[in-house]
């Protein structure tokens, strides 16, 4: 996994002129059943999809986003909503941009859709700055 996330970086690299990170890289530690995953890009929106597609009524869903505009990802929310996944999100409430005052979109009229169907939405506390994160964590009980 370390060994894929330089390539990736270094790729990035490559394309702005610097040198590459040099992968020496031993691979030490015992193995685990805790799995880390890193995408980029196309990639995220295909992972989010498919783990809120896939679940079913035992995942815990917390979603903290910046913006909540995609409508696969809009209804992919709802139908999880229906199966019974117990869904937390929280949002920016897109009323300010680098000082200036924006109309709330596209949060709040994601949030009238997402209530109509029983999903609560929570607001970031922001005080002229923005809440900017993409965080979506799934916990799924075994």
């Amino acid at each position: 996994m370390v060994t894929d996330l330089i390539r990736r970086e270094n790729a990035v690299l490559a394309l702005s002129g610097h040198e590459p990170i040099d992968i020496e890289y031993a691979d030490e530690h015992e193995p685990s059943s805790t799995t880390v995953q890193v995408i980029t890009e196309g990639q995220i929106k295909d992972a989010i999809l498919a783990r809120l597609n896939s679940a079913g009524p035992e995942p815990h869903i917390d979603l903290m986003m910046f913006y909540l505009s995609d409508r696969e990802a809009i209804v992919a929310l709802k139908q999880a909503h229906q199966r019974g996944a117990r869904l937390r999100l929280l949002l920016d409430p897109n009323k300010d941009a680098f000082g200036r005052e924006k109309d709330r979109t596209p949060n709040r009229p994601v949030d009238y859709q997402l209530n109509d169907v029983g999903i609560p939405v929570r607001w970031c506390n922001t005080l002229g700055e923005q809440c900017h994160a993409k965080i979506l964590l799934m916990i799924i009980q075994v």
